[in-house]
Formats: structure tokens, sequence, C-alpha cells
């Protein structure tokens, strides 16, 4: 063991703000609303399990307890706001739940597929009732088992390590700050949060970015960031405020780490129409060039796009998107114009009005606006578009009537990337990779201003020691930060086996930190912080490291 009289503090920091007050703290364990074959809906009112090991149910009200040997099935079904759970030579009925349901193996949901293959998943299940007299069912499992479900499922291994450890941290950020309303899970296995099929879709490569990101987010003022990503941009990312500002009043109007970022310098601002235009109906280099989504077009006839109009402002005017309100009993009429009244940083459509004869209405919201041209089923790839009417020009574009009449005109939309382009483009992440740079260049190319690290843990004067956990790659520097905003007078702490002991008294800055990337081994570490001394009793010290390329 390697003992320190005294850490040597190679830097101080004075910040000239007041501490942060650290009320999110990382989750170990993830809890996931399961939904049904077709993502319709995450209340059930019967499943089917089975497993290669055996099954334990637990009713944790009445501590009944039923056992299902391997290979057997366990069936539970609700029934007028209670639960019956039955094996094949056992059923006990009426119980209160929660459930709680075990195996020493993987369990399967009979019935439920996953990309084509029956659905297994590590962890255990809950089971809970729900108002209506259905159950959510609730696949509780570690942090890193929970994001090898996910990141292949949201990334294609082909976009490379870099891109996948871009990817894990973003997704185990987003857990983090999930904004969910249902108090019995933290997140949803579709796309409604991120995408989880359980254990049978992990793969290596995909394991291994969420193995050697272990304990590592993504911060903003020592926060996790709401890590937002999409598939692909157009060249430009929007701001968080222009697409999500003022949807949710649990988050802030404005990010500042969700701004729209260039991927080129030779870039314009696009200020109006003529510059829109010109740049979606161009391909300019960028991170995002090799995505079939990059540039698109997409042609609406002048006979079918009124009805499309018609049949979704009636539905977005449910919502307030849409002024006035188009009524149920109204007609869109004969279009007149079709336009953009203003756009976002990245050229997206944030207000678009429609005139006809029948009147004038308006569409707000990014996402409204894709749901405006919904066509069998479909929405606009992105916002970002401009519309052109014109003249049947060749037969190449010509629509027909029954009567194989040509039509008079056509909407071609012009459009770019797809999705919200909030935060981090994945196919612009997997370009990036492919030139060389890091995870951390990715991340810090689409999240302005953050830093890469642990997220704070809190020591003080009481209780036992306290641990941080993470993976370090030592072609990385590591810092050991402290919030010494209450001046403590000792901090002692350990990294891996090397004991550190520190008189802080005489530092009077807010901000100290530590180079301890010498004292870290290849692979996953340990931090253990003691309670503070009996000198600061009252006090405490928020403790982090942060990555440093």
């Amino acid at each position: 063991m390697r003992f320190l009289q005294r850490v040597v503090v190679l830097f101080v920091i004075v910040f000239f703000v007041a501490s942060n007050v650290y009320a999110i703290e990382a989750k170990n364990i993830v809890r996931v609303g399961i939904s049904n074959q077709n993502f319709s809906t995450f209340e059930h009112e019967r499943i089917n399990f089975v497993s290669n090991g055996n099954i334990l149910l637990s009713d944790m009200t009445s501590e009944e307890k039923l056992e299902v040997k391997s290979g057997e099935n366990l069936v539970v079904e609700s029934h007028f706001g209670l639960l019956n759970a039955k094996s094949q030579t056992k059923e006990i009925k009426n119980l209160r739940g929660p459930l709680v349901i075990t195996s020493d193996e993987k369990i399967g949901i009979v019935d439920l597929n996953r990309k084509g293959t029956p659905a297994f998943y590590s962890g255990q299940f809950e089971i809970i009732s729900t108002n209506n007299k259905k159950f959510n069912l609730v696949n509780v499992l570690p942090m890193q088992e929970y994001l090898k479900g996910v990141v292949p499922n949201e990334m294609p291994k082909t976009f490379g390590l870099e891109a996948l450890k871009a990817q894990a941290i973003a997704a185990r950020n987003y857990v983090n700050r999930d904004v969910n309303s249902n108090k019995n899970y933290d997140v949803v296995d579709s796309t409604a949060s991120q995408v989880y099929y359980g254990v049978n879709s992990h793969n290596e490569l995909s394991n291994q970015a969420v193995d050697e990101t272990n304990g590592i987010y993504a911060l903003y003022e020592r926060e996790p960031i709401i890590a937002l990503y999409f598939s692909t941009g157009s060249g430009i990312t929007e701001s968080w405020e222009n697409v999500f500002g003022g949807i949710n009043p649990k988050i802030s109007a404005q990010l500042p780490y969700l701004t729209s970022v260039y991927d080129n310098d030779d870039y314009k601002k696009i200020d109006n129409e003529q510059e829109a235009y010109k740049f979606f109906s161009s391909t300019p280099e960028s991170n995002d060039i090799n995505s079939p989504k990059y540039r698109w077009v997409e042609v609406f006839s002048e006979d079918e796009l009124p009805q499309i109009l018609e049949t979704n402002l009636k539905l977005l005017s449910k919502s307030s998107l849409v002024e006035p309100v188009f009524g149920i009993n109204d007609e869109i009429g004969v279009i007149e114009d079709i336009k953009v009244l203003k756009r976002g940083e990245s050229g997206k459509a944030l207000l678009l009005e429609i005139k006809t004869d029948k009147g004038s209405w308006k569409v707000k919201k990014e996402l409204s606006i894709r749901r405006l041209f919904r066509r069998n089923g479909r929405i606009l790839n992105s916002a970002n578009f401009c519309i052109e009417k014109e003249k049947e020009k060749s037969e190449k574009l010509a629509i027909f009537d029954s009567a194989s009449k040509p039509k008079k005109y056509v909407y071609k939309f012009i459009g770019a990337g797809f999705g919200h382009s909030v935060g981090m483009s994945q196919y612009g992440a997997a370009y990036m990779a492919s030139k060389g740079a890091s995870y951390i260049e990715i991340l810090k190319h689409y999240y302005t201003d953050i830093a890469i690290g642990t997220i704070p843990v809190k020591i003080t004067g009481y209780g036992l020691e306290t641990k941080l956990n993470f993976f370090h790659d030592k072609k990385y520097k590591v810092n050991l930060k402290l919030d010494n905003t209450d001046r403590i007078s000792n901090f002692d702490f350990y990294v891996n086996d090397n004991e550190f002991r520190s008189e802080l008294g005489h530092f009077s800055a807010k901000t100290l930190f530590f180079d301890i990337t010498e004292y870290l081994v290849p692979g996953d570490n340990t931090i253990t912080f003691k309670a503070l001394s009996g000198k600061d009793v009252g006090k405490n010290v928020n403790v982090w490291i942060e990555v440093v390329e």
C-alpha cells in the first residue's frame, strides 16, 4: 500500500459563483416499464413467464410465494384489481402485490418478441397493479445491464466503438435525467424513452462500449445533462428552446449545452427562405453526409394534400397546436399557400401557415409540423425543409388521376435530416468516429461546454465510507475535483489501494482538484472516501472525477 503524508494539490481553481446543490444521484438500478408486442400500452392483463432456471414469485403484501420449476410457465393475470398467479401445479389468487419475480437464469416472456426473437431479460420483474384494474410489468436491473440492452438497439455496431461509447454515455445520462411521470418505473422500453430489448439484443462491441464508459457521464455545471440524440442532422443541430422549450415545466426553457452546432465553419446562418432553400437543396460536407436521410425530397399531389391536411389539422387541434382551432366539421378548401413563418437556427420550420379559400391556420412546434403532413402512418423525416409548388415538368414527376391525366401542380418538400435535430446526431457520431475522433470529442462537439466525468457524491462527517466507481482508459488524464465551499480542514481517501491524507484548511478556493491519473489502472477503478473528521462536523464536500483529453 502506498501512503502519502499529504496530497499535493497540483492546481487550484477559484469559482466566484455560488456552489450548486447536487440533487441528482447516479442511478445504479434502473426500472423499465415493459410494453406489449406493438408498444401500444404499458398496462397488461396477462403475462406468461418462462425460464431455464427456477422461478420464484413473491407477493410483497401477503408474503405468499409460488415456486416454478425450470422450463415450466408462470402465468400472472389481473382479476378485478387483484392478481392471480399459477404454475402447472399450483395457483394462488387475490394477491394485492406488488409481485416480485426472480430466477437464477434469464426470464423470458412468452409471445413477446423483440427484434424477431423471443424476449428474455436479466434482473428481476415487478408486477404492480394500476388504477384501471390492469398492471405494469417492470424489469428491475443494474444500470450496466440495462444499457447493454439499449445501445445496440439505438445504434448499429457498424458505427464503431467510439461512436458506441458516446451513445452509451448519452443513454446513461438519459436515464438519470428522464422526466417520466409514472411512479412505477424510470423509463420505458420503446422510443418514448430509449429502445430496450433485453439480453437477446446484446452484442460484443456495444457491450464493450458500455463497460468502457462505466460510471461516466456528460456533465454541465457538475450535473448530468439531458443528452438528447437523434438519427441524422442537416449539418447544423437545433437549440433545445426552439424544439422542446416550454413543453415540460420541470425543465428550463433554455439549456446552454443544447445549442445549435455547425459541423462546418463555412456554413452561413440561415436567415431567410432563400438561404434555407440553398442549404437544403445542396449537399455540403458535414458529419451527416453518409446518412441516406441527409438530403431528401417528398412529393404531394394537389389532390391528396388537402385531405391529408384536413385530417391532421383536426388531430393536432386537440393539443392546442393549431390556431385557430380546426373544427371537426371544418373543411380545408382549396390550398392557396403553405408558408414557413419562423425558422430555427438550423433552418428548421417552427411556425407554418396554411392559407386556403376557406381560411388560414398556423401550426406551431417542430413535431406538430412534421405530423401535419403524415400520410400512410409516416410523418415527415424532419422539419428542416422548404416547399416548392410547381407545375408538372416531366413524366418522371407526373402524378396521374383515374383518367390518366397529369395533375397541374405538386408540392415538393426539399428536406434534410431525420429526427428532431437537438443534441447528438448518431450518423454524425459515426462519421466522426470513422475519422479518428474519440468519444469525448464526439460528445463535446454536440453538447456545448460540457465536461466528461462522474456525477458528484456528497461526503459528510456522518456515516460510512462513500465509493466512486468508474472505468479508466489510460490514454486520458483524470482529475479528482472537490467543491470546497464549506472549507473543510481534512480530506482522506483511497484511489484503489493508494491512501491519501490531505490538509485543506489553508486553501481558500471553492474548487480544488488533484491529478490522480498515475494511481489508476486500465479498467474499473474505485475511489473510497472516508467520512469527514470531527473538525468538520456539519460540513460537507462534493467530489467527482473529470476525464481530460
